[in-house]
């Protein structure tokens, strides 16, 4: 094969596309199964209780139950009722469960009053909402020192609107921080900002003639041309209202095939596929818009978009309040403006802004996130009609009020609130009290098959909760109900029993899965690299032909390539050996990425989650990697004129989300920096050594997949030099069937573990080098652990030099941390060289549950998945 002399490429326009993790920060231990009651104290020295009093409950028990159960067994004691318990100086609010809290046996919970606002108080401090009503929020105050000097933390039951922000004001500073200082008789205010997809003053409006008017230009009266989303075809609608806001936004550019866009990111377009926004609004039932769709212009035609880039630069920007359909064309391409519904909850009219064809569940989900109203306990009413979750609101006819008499009307009912879209006539919340209890009626009423509601619990980063939700909805549906209630980008990953909700699950029924629970995990977690991993697995890709057929899109002659590259292998005698360990289209795959040819143009899909038309040749190179050799060692990597120490930081876990190559030679790394640049050394213990099929072997290549991760270790800087980034890998899984491999001297399995990979394609094998880092695996995996289809199974040496010393029992601690820690059951298995001393120091420690063995037939059937 050709041998090139020079570099790859230069790398200084691509710097790493790098995401921080919080990596088990916010998991809550709902998945502790056998843990079934917690020992608590309760400290109450500040009340009077001069000794600790003690509660024995369970972890899923929610505050307000706890206070109940404390009531009823220290009936003496009065002052349960009205006070707050604290755990390591936070609040526990009343409506969340010990678990959220993760809240351990034998835990300290401080019991402290309640403090409530009125005459007799001698500080007075408030926020002052200025929406109009003069509305005063109390909130608690928190006495700092002697002086009288008081903090303030906003509580978490003020709702504001994703539609709006909010700015706190002292007077006319801006408070930033969620937490701040205040003097004696403060008063703070809220500034609510109003946003929402808009334009910059230049953007051409098409009005009814097909002439056009910048928008700001556009008058009230102003005859537009607009949709109808029915018949398919433009018509004429008037402007109602222009609005233009006082704040300066950041703007994107959408080039098209016919023309640009420029515009916030979250505003609406209209596609082949309906409404999509560059970054969706996650409250609303729409999709993220990428390169890949089709933008609807004036002609009535779909025109392809080329690119969305993020503009340097921050406008005032223009929105159009329209009379129904509420959407205009601007820049020559249909845009969406939201709609508002009204509805009476007790007596106060509250606005929810809304696409028509939004299902009735979904519209619930924001009531809760708005009023903290639960799902269950809502029944949503048009005109005396119950409505089903599985509707829409267009389902109901329930119209846009469009005449003067009727705005009046609705202005009556909700002087404070200005009528700024259009809005629909008015729904009616009846909330029910005792939602189960009412299912429970029906279950006795009904036959269990034609039961319409099901419970489903709903696990995510932050709590653990149940939904009742029509079985017949879709599965689309409830995932989009778990993502709005989650506040959850779509690119977070949704378990159910196990296995990932994928999107070609979307129309199936509720009713057709059996769901016992499902599991959100936020990307912070480090679910990229599986959900990366399930989207290319599942495909078929055998021939040469299936890989030279997914790669025509490129603008090079991929034909010419593979011919070419075809011949060098067949007249490479010396690699002979080497070659044959691949598969042909793996074997090219990895050339091709070791050619200057799609290195750029694959890593800046991948770092834009656009990688939809390369995961067949992603497919081909990750498994073709599985027959590379691993590679343990400090590894470089440079990159020239790129610093960034804001991410690079000490003790900080960062995660590189394009394919990466780093050089096992350090001065192949210094080359590719310079003294504005930066040189990544990283410890790995999972890189595939590539050198050898490399069209350039003298750069020592190894490889790391997609999503890989690193902790900052340090981080060097000097004067006229690149800073240097010390970081060791962050193994994670790639997917849910997981080998925990722990020996601190991984090379010696590397064969193994090899084959074990090539005989179990959805196979994930992580490799850890102490007891301490096993342990804080598995937490961080325990959301996965304890799923009934899913496999997790460790593997460890006996014998190992942890912290500078030989350790013998290394093995007998790791069991029994894994057991009194967490609670951990099933069975490992010890991969040994001494079988007898093994099997005697796990004895001699009473440990039961385990395999002890130094034949491969037992490891691999141990493996094996099901």
């Amino acid at each position: 094969m050709y041998q090139y002399e020079d570099q790859i490429e230069d790398n200084e326009e691509l710097p790493p596309i790098v995401e921080e993790l919080s990596l088990g920060s916010g998991i809550p231990q709902f998945f502790n199964q056998q843990q079934q009651q917690l020992l608590l104290f309760l400290d109450a020295n500040n009340l009077g209780v001069n000794e600790h009093l003690t509660i024995i409950t369970e972890p899923q028990v929610t505050i307000e139950e706890l206070k109940k159960q404390c009531k009823n067994k220290y009936t003496k004691i009065d002052f349960f009722d009205d006070c707050n318990f604290i755990y390591k100086g936070r609040k526990l609010y009343t409506h969340k469960t010990l678990n959220e809290y993760n809240i351990d046996n034998n835990s300290v919970l401080k019991v402290e009053f309640e403090v409530i606002f009125g005459g007799g108080c001698d500080v007075f401090t408030f926020l002052e909402s200025i929406k109009g009503d003069g509305e005063r929020i109390q909130i608690k105050i928190k006495h700092v020192n002697k002086n009288k000097e008081y903090g303030v933390e906003l509580p978490e039951n003020i709702r504001v609107p994703r539609t709006q922000n909010w700015k706190l004001y002292k007077g006319q500073d801006c408070i930033e921080n969620r937490y701040t200082h205040l003097n004696h008789g403060d008063t703070i205010e809220i500034h609510e900002i109003h946003y929402g997809g808009c334009f910059p003053f230049y953007a051409p409006i098409t009005l009814s003639d097909k002439s056009t008017k910048m928008i700001l230009e556009i008058e009230k009266g102003d005859k537009i041309l607009c949709y109808d989303e029915v018949s398919k075809q433009y018509k004429t609608s008037t402007v109602k209202d222009k609005r233009k806001t006082d704040d300066y936004f950041d703007l994107i550019r959408i080039e098209t095939e016919n023309g640009i866009i420029d515009c916030t990111a979250d505003h609406p377009f209209y596609t082949e596929f309906g409404w999509k926004a560059f970054e969706p609004n996650p409250d609303f039932h729409i999709q993220k818009l990428t390169k890949m769709d089709k933008l609807l212009n004036q002609e009535n035609i779909f025109i392809q978009i080329v690119s969305i880039n993020h503009l340097d630069q921050k406008a005032q920007v223009y929105n159009l309040i329209m009379e129904h359909p509420n959407n205009y064309v601007v820049f020559g391409f249909l845009a969406h403006n939201m709609n508002k519904i009204s509805i009476n909850i007790n007596g106060q009219i509250e606005e929810l802004e809304f696409f028509p064809d939004m299902p009735i569940q979904l519209i619930k989900a924001l009531i809760y996130k708005k009023k903290g109203i639960k799902i269950e306990n809502q029944q949503l009413y048009f005109h005396g009609i119950l409505m089903k979750d599985e509707n829409t609101v267009r389902d109901y006819q329930c119209y846009p009020i469009e005449n003067d008499r009727k705005m009046e009307k609705m202005e009556k009912m909700c002087p404070t609130i200005e009528v700024s879209t259009t809005m629909y006539e008015q729904l009616d919340l009846k909330i029910v009290d005792n939602p189960i209890q009412k299912q429970q009626q029906q279950q006795q009423t009904f036959s269990n098959d034609k039961q319409k509601i099901i419970p489903i619990k709903i696990i995510t980063q932050k709590s653990s909760y149940q939904i009742l939700i029509n079985k017949k909805l879709s599965v689309k549906i409830l995932k989009d109900v778990v993502y709005t209630l989650e506040d959850q980008s779509k690119q977070g990953f949704l378990l159910l029993n196990g296995y990932n909700l994928e999107q070609n699950m979307d129309q199936i029924k509720i009713q057709d899965l059996k769901i016992e629970a499902i599991y959100s995990i936020p990307c912070s977690e480090g679910v990229s690299l599986i959900k990366f991993m399930n989207s290319i697995n599942s495909l078929e890709l055998k021939q040469l032909s299936d890989l030279q057929e997914s790669l025509n899109f490129l603008n090079f002659n991929i034909e010419e390539f593979f011919n070419t590259t075809l011949a060098q292998i067949n007249s490479n005698q010396e690699k002979r050996k080497i070659f044959q360990k691949y598969e042909l289209h793996h074997l090219i795959a990895i050339i091709l990425w070791t050619s200057n040819k799609i290195y750029r143009k694959l890593n800046i899909d991948l770092g834009c989650q656009d990688y939809g038309k390369w995961k067949k040749y992603l497919k081909c190179l990750l498994d073709g990697l599985k027959y590379s050799d691993y590679h343990k060692g400090i590894c470089g990597r440079g990159f020239k004129n790129y610093q960034n120490t804001q991410i690079y930081q000490k003790g900080k876990v960062v995660q590189w989300c394009q394919v990466s190559s780093f050089s096992i030679n350090r001065k192949v790394a210094e080359k590719f920096s310079n003294e504005k640049g930066m040189i990544f050394l990283a410890y790995l213990i999972s890189a595939k050594n590539i050198s050898q099929l490399s069209l350039y072997p003298h750069e020592d290549e190894v490889l790391i997949p997609p999503f890989t991760s690193f902790k900052v270790l340090d981080v060097v800087i000097n004067e006229n030099q690149p800073i240097i980034v010390i970081m060791k890998e962050f193994p994670l899984a790639k997917t849910v069937n997981i080998i925990l491999w722990v020996d601190d001297n991984p090379q010696n399995n590397y064969k193994l573990a090899q084959d074990l990979e090539t005989k179990n394609p959805n196979l994930s094998i992580i490799f850890c080098q102490s007891t301490d880092k096993a342990i804080s695996i598995v937490k961080m995996y325990r959301w996965l652990i304890y799923l009934k289809t899913s496999q997790f199974k460790i593997v460890s040496n006996m014998v190992r030099k942890e912290k500078a010393k030989m350790n013998y029992l290394a093995g007998v601690q790791l069991l029994q941390r894994l057991n009194t820690k967490l609670n951990y059951r099933k069975q490992i298995l010890f991969f040994v060289t001494d079988e007898n001393y093994s099997k005697q120091s796990l004895e001699q420690n009473d440990l039961k549950n385990y395999i002890v063995t130094n034949q491969v037939s037992v490891l691999d059937k141990f493996v094996n998945l099901k």
